[in-house]
C-alpha cells in the first residue's frame, strides 16, 4: 500500500496525538512492506542456493525480518487499537503439494511486494496476471480469455481500492476466489473495507510459503 487519501485514519492511542499517530502508521506500512519484501527474496534465494553456508546466512536475514515484522506490527496494534494484531507473520503450514496451475491475479500498488508473489506463484506452477491498483486488474481481466480463479489483491490502493475490485470482479465471476492482503491490522481496515465480503484476509508481512500454503487451501476450499 502506497501513500494514499484513504479513510483508515489512526486511532491515536492516549497522549498520542493523530499527527504522530498518522506518521508513525505511515512508516509502518513503509517497513511492512520491506519485511515482506525480504521475506519473500530470501525464500526464492534459499531455494535456489545448494551451499550450507549460504542457506545458513539467508535463514538469519530471514530471522532478522521477522523480528522486525514483529516489533513494526505491534506500532501498528498500538496506533490502531488492535493489541490482538501484534503477532509475527504467518509462516503457513507445511502441505504435501503447493504447485498449481490455476490462473491468479495479483493486485498490489508497491512493486517489490507484487514482484516477490508474482515469482512465488509462478514458481509453484501458477499462470499468473499481475496489476498495480484496480483500475489496472478491472483491464488485465477483460483482456484475459480464460477463468480467472483466484484474485490476491492489496486492500487500500489509488485509484480503486480491494473492495470496489471485489465488488465488480463478482458481478463478473460469481464463483471467483479473493485473498485481501494489507499492512494495515483487520481490525483497523474491516469497518469500511471488509465488511460482509466473503474474501481471506492475510496480514502483511508473510512469507512466501504461508501465502502459497493459504492460496492451495482456499483454491481446494
Amino acid at each position: 500500500m502506497s501513500g494514499s487519501s484513504d479513510s483508515s485514519a489512526p486511532r491515536a492511542s492516549a497522549g498520542t496525538s493523530e499527527d504522530v499517530a498518522r506518521r508513525a502508521q505511515d512508516i509502518a506500512q513503509e517497513l511492512t512492506n520491506a519485511h515482506t519484501t525480504i521475506l519473500g527474496v530470501a525464500e526464492l534465494m534459499r531455494s535456489e542456493v545448494d551451499s550450507v553456508e549460504a542457506r545458513a546466512d539467508l535463514d538469519s536475514i530471514m530471522e532478522q525480518a521477522r523480528r522486525g515484522a514483529t516489533l513494526t506490527r505491534s506500532l501498528l496494534a498500538l496506533i490502531e487499537g488492535d493489541p490482538a494484531a501484534a503477532s509475527t507473520p504467518a509462516t503457513g503450514t507445511p502441505a504435501v503439494d503447493l504447485s498449481g496451475n490455476e490462473s491468479v491475479l495479483v493486485v498490489e500498488d508497491e512493486a517489490p511486494v507484487r514482484d516477490v508473489v508474482c515469482r512465488a506463484l509462478r514458481a509453484r506452477g501458477y499462470a499468473v496476471l499481475e496489476a498495480q491498483n484496480g483500475e489496472d486488474a478491472i483491464a488485465v481481466a477483460t483482456r484475459f480469455n480464460a477463468p480467472i480463479h483466484l484474485v490476491i489483491s492489496d486492500v487500500v490502493m489509488p485509484e480503486m481500492d480491494g473492495r470496489a475490485l471485489f465488488e465488480k470482479l463478482r458481478g463478473w465471476y460469481p464463483n471467483i476466489k479473493f485473498i485481501f492482503i494489507s499492512g494495515y491490522t483487520r481490525g483497523a481496515i474491516l469497518p469500511r473495507h471488509l465488511e460482509g465480503a466473503p474474501a481471506h484476509f492475510i496480514a502483511k508481512p508473510f512469507t512466501t510459503e504461508a501465502l502459497s500454503a493459504d492460496v492451495r487451501r482456499i483454491l481446494d476450499s
